[in-house]
């Protein structure tokens, strides 16, 4: 599965078949309305990371929004999420019963002491149409946030060498947010791949990037319920050439998409 790395480095055990999720990544910076990393994984020292490619990943992206409301005794409130520009979509993925919490493609959650602490409440009824979803709340509600299934805006996933290198980010995949989220990632047919390689490796100090330029707001959290599965390897190493190292890498992520 790895590519020649004779003189460059040394193998120091077996290589491990591994699925990066959402918290083996950190949080990016968003900039909405520019392409900006919301999330990135750095390899550590003494380790090669391998992606592999023409294989079907995981991913859908949720979008944020989050406002203030009047107390009052009502106990459902309507959440409108045209007015956002998100682009509220419909997944392909399994679905509960509503009412129900863990919904795929929307999550919400109402504070009464103005967003200080937050509890996850049920989703009531989805109008995706309208963009619209009734929730649950409380007599003293004064705070709600949903996170929703955007399709607004397209998405990158890319590699950059160590800081200090003068490499700009070499991308591995590229798509509309709506062409991720719509399709059946379950089906070979229709599902996103990686690139054009069958691996793409990542040294020790490499960061792989997850890019989104959208209009909304995407915050990088588990309760923010982002789906996440990207097939790989792992190998502990011991670097004989860094230099030449970095450059192998650089030339098959260069070649691969």
């Amino acid at each position: 599965m790895f590519p020649n790395l004779l003189n460059i480095a040394l193998a120091l055990g077996a290589s491990r078949s591994t699925v990066f999720t959402q918290p083996d990544f950190k949080v990016g910076t968003q900039q909405t309305g520019i392409l900006s990393p919301i999330a990135y994984l750095e390899v550590p020292k003494g380790h090669l990371y391998a992606l592999k490619g023409q294989i079907p990943f995981t991913m859908y992206i949720m979008a944020k929004y989050e406002f203030a409301i009047a107390t009052d005794s009502d106990v459902v409130h309507t959440v409108e999420l045209a007015p956002q520009g998100g682009a509220f979509s419909k997944s392909t993925r399994p679905a509960p019963t509503l009412p129900a919490q863990n919904h795929p493609d929307i999550r919400a959650y109402i504070s009464s002491n103005g967003g200080t602490t937050w509890t996850q409440t049920n989703v009531l009824n989805i109008d995706y149409d309208d963009e619209s979803v009734n929730i649950t709340k409380l007599a003293g509600t004064n705070r709600i946030k949903v996170y929703y299934l955007t399709s607004k805006g397209t998405l990158t996933i890319s590699a950059q060498r160590p800081a200090g290198s003068d490499a700009i980010g070499l991308k591995i995949f590229d798509a509309p947010l709506r062409k991720l989220h719509e399709v059946d990632q379950t089906n070979i047919r229709s599902a996103v791949v990686l690139g054009s390689r069958d691996v793409f490796i990542l040294p020790e100090d490499w960061r792989l990037f997850i890019n989104v330029k959208s209009p909304v707001p995407i915050e990088w959290s588990v309760e923010a319920g982002h789906e996440l599965a990207l097939n790989a390897f792992t190998q502990p190493i011991k670097v004989l050439d860094a230099q030449a190292l970095n450059a192998k890498a650089e030339e098959i992520l260069r070649g691969g998409f």
